[in-house]
């Protein structure tokens, strides 16, 4: 029985390190998938079936397929079948927009000269400075 099994699990003094919890289990989880009921189906028919999964880790998320259980007519047993579906899913954190953040990157008259243009960007070496562009990237072929 379980309560036998967990008895001997629980530590003595030889194995004190040991210890059977569920919160060991689910460090290793990558993502929350709950089982989904199907309707009841005809054979030789097809249905389409939305599931959510929730990430808890950053990175790829790996779906190798998925596994469909069928319970026997009297609900006794459940038969399982495999699906190879093989997806990968790039997950990355949450992302806010910002505001515009106004940045003072305009050429201005410089009062006091030559000399003291050179020295805040206002020289023959400057050539000039573009308007920040929010989609720039997306938008050069």
């Amino acid at each position: 029985s379980l309560e036998e099994f967990a008895a001997t699990l629980r530590p003595t003094k030889r194995i004190r390190s040991f210890r059977l919890s569920d919160r060991d289990r689910q460090s290793h989880k990558i993502a929350l998938l709950n089982a989904q009921p199907l309707p009841r189906l005809p054979p030789n028919n097809a249905t389409e079936l939305q599931v959510t999964v929730t990430p808890l880790k950053r990175g790829p998320l790996r779906f190798a397929g998925m596994t469909v259980a069928r319970t026997d007519p009297f609900g006794l047993c459940r038969a399982f079948v495999n699906v190879p579906a093989p997806q990968t899913v790039l997950i990355l954190p949450k992302r806010y927009l910002l505001p515009p953040i106004p940045l003072p990157g305009r050429m201005k008259y410089q009062q006091g000269g030559v000399a003291l243009a050179s020295s805040v960007g206002q020289s023959e070496e400057f050539v000039s400075l573009r308007e920040y562009r929010r989609n720039f990237l997306s938008a050069t072929p």
